[in-house]
Parts: C-alpha cells; sequence; structure tokens
C-alpha cells in the first residue's frame, strides 16, 4: 500500500518535541470559537440534522 503526504510523515521528532495531539472535537470547537471572536465568517456546511438521519442506516 502506498501512502501519500502527510499521512506517510512519522510524528515521533514532534511528539518528542513536546507538543501534544488534541482531541479532533475540541480543537473544532476552539475554532469555531476563534471564527466567532475575530469576526470572520462562519460558514455553515454539510447535512441539516434531518438530512443526516436519512443517509444513516436503520
Amino acid at each position: 500500500m502506498i501512502i501519500a503526504g502527510f499521512m506517510a510523515r512519522d510524528t515521533f521528532a514532534m511528539l518528542a518535541a513536546g507538543p501534544r495531539v488534541r482531541p479532533a472535537a475540541g480543537m473544532a470547537r476552539d475554532t469555531l470559537a476563534w471564527q466567532r471572536e475575530s469576526g470572520h465568517a462562519v460558514s455553515r456546511s454539510g447535512l441539516a440534522a434531518v438530512e443526516e438521519m436519512l443517509t444513516l442506516p436503520g
């Protein structure tokens, strides 16, 4: 299997230097808060809740 781009990178050196890996949910929450506080436009994308439910099995 050939993996291209960032998925092929070894992160050992970065982790050894001290940065921590943040949970995606926290990063998304903090990014949205930053966008709102900074005046950047917050885009609305993705499915509405009803549309999402219609795509899920069961």
